[in-house]
Parts: structure tokens; C-alpha cells; sequence
């Protein structure tokens, strides 16, 4: 057993029995810690807000080698972001990064990949253009997480997707518009700019990238088709920001 003092970002809560909790975590240098919190749902001092999703805090967990839950000794509130909690929008963006972050588990996870997590959550409570920053995250993390979109040319002929336009029809390969079998989605050169645009600013600047609203939801559903196919199994959150 190791004891471990980490920031880390909530990735989700389950109740447990009468007053506990079984809570997942996002950490810089273990990744996804799952662990019990005894007597969570019940004690006013030891928890109090710091177990909800999206909040970043300072845990305090003995991690066992089996891979058996961890125990959550301590988890200090640093930032809870109740602004995204408060806002639907927000919140269905939100939730589909954290499901990123969990199925994409980045192995030994890493700094660079804790703080773009944490930025873009940071830029979403003060964001009015949730869908947009979720659109940038995704190549991004995507790419981090070993699962890079390709975005430069067509897997056909070669041909520059920013010229054409990108079609998706499954699997891993992206086309053009020539050279497409029947497409699930698509998405125009103007996306196309965006989300390359997106992998290569800096952190805080994802911020400031713009799309049209349906430019947003085309992204949106070309990226959750690929981030899919990559998971093996839908994303469900992906149906939560869909409503918006």
C-alpha cells in the first residue's frame, strides 16, 4: 500500500452502502485513482463539497498495488467550479470531458495532460461558447491520449482536408469529399482550420475559438463518431450535450 498526496480532478461519485462513497479520480502522475470514501455521504466536516464532479482538490489516498479501491483519506477543496454545475450547458459539456479523461486514460497519465484538463474545465465555468472549447479539447486530448485525429489529409488520395472539407465513414480514416465512401458525418474546411487550430494555440487560447452553432453540432458529432469508434462503444455523455 502507498500513501499519496495529489492534486486531482473528480471524475464522478457513487453511493455506497449507506454512507459511502465510491469516487474517481484524475490525477497528474497516477491517472485514474478509484477509491471509498467511509462515511462521505454522512460527515459534514471531512467532505463537505469536495467529492462532486469537476471539483479540483488535494487528495489524500492510500493506493493498493491489486488494483482494489483506494482509500480516501482526504480530499481538500481547491477549486469546486460550481458554475458548471449550475448550467446545463456547461454541465453536458463538462460531463463528455470527464468521459473523455476516463476512457482515454492517458498511461502514467502526465502534467502536460492534467493541465489542459484542468484549464479547459476552468475556462468552461466563465465560457459562453461551451460547445465550441468541448470541440477544441477533443483533438487535442484525443492526440494526448494517442488517438490523433487525421486531420491533414485525405486517407485516400492525399488530398488536404483543409481544401476539401473532411468526410468520416468509420474507423479510423478520414477522406475527402471525393474520395468518401457513404459518410456518417462531415464537417466543412472551416471546421477543419478550427480543429487543427485547436491542437497547436496555447492552453488558455483554446478559449478563444469560435464556431458557428452548427458548425458546433457538425463538429460535435464528427468527433463523437470518431472518439467512439477509437473507444469501441458510444460515448454517452455525448447524447447529454447533444440536447444543447
Amino acid at each position: 500500500m502507498q500513501l499519496i498526496k495529489t492534486k486531482a480532478i473528480v471524475i464522478h461519485s457513487l453511493p455506497y452502502g449507506e454512507s459511502d462513497l465510491i469516487v474517481t479520480f484524475f490525477s497528474p502522475a497516477s491517472g485514474i485513482i478509484k477509491g471509498m470514501a467511509r462515511g462521505a455521504r454522512k460527515s459534514r466536516k471531512r467532505f463537505q463539497g469536495s467529492l462532486e464532479p469537476f471539483a479540483t482538490v488535494m487528495l489524500g489516498a492510500a493506493v493498493k498495488e491489486s488494483g482494489a479501491l483506494a482509500r480516501v483519506d482526504t480530499a481538500d477543496l481547491v477549486n469546486a467550479r460550481l458554475g458548471i454545475r449550475s448550467d446545463l450547458k456547461k454541465y453536458g459539456a463538462g460531463s463528455v470531458i470527464l468521459e473523455l479523461v476516463s476512457i482515454f486514460e492517458v498511461s502514467g497519465a502526465s502534467d502536460e495532460v492534467f493541465r489542459l484538463t484542468e484549464t479547459v474545465l476552468d475556462l468552461l465555468e466563465r465560457s459562453s461558447a461551451s460547445l465550441s472549447l468541448l470541440a477544441a479539447f477533443f483533438p487535442r486530448y484525443l492526440r494526448l491520449s494517442g488517438f490523433a485525429i487525421p486531420l491533414s489529409s485525405c486517407g485516400r488520395c492525399g488530398a488536404d482536408l483543409g481544401l476539401t472539407g473532411a468526410m468520416y465513414a468509420g474507423g479510423f480514416s478520414i477522406y475527402c469529399t471525393r474520395c468518401s465512401p457513404p459518410a456518417e458525418a462531415s464537417i466543412g474546411r472551416g471546421t477543419v482550420a478550427f480543429l487543427r487550430r485547436a491542437e497547436i494555440v496555447g492552453e488558455e487560447a483554446i478559449g478563444r475559438l469560435k464556431l458557428g452553432s452548427r458548425d458546433e453540432k457538425d463538429a460535435l458529432d464528427f468527433l463523437g463518431r470518431f472518439a467512439s469508434a477509437a473507444a469501441g462503444k458510444r460515448l454517452k455523455t455525448l447524447d447529454i450535450a447533444g440536447e444543447f
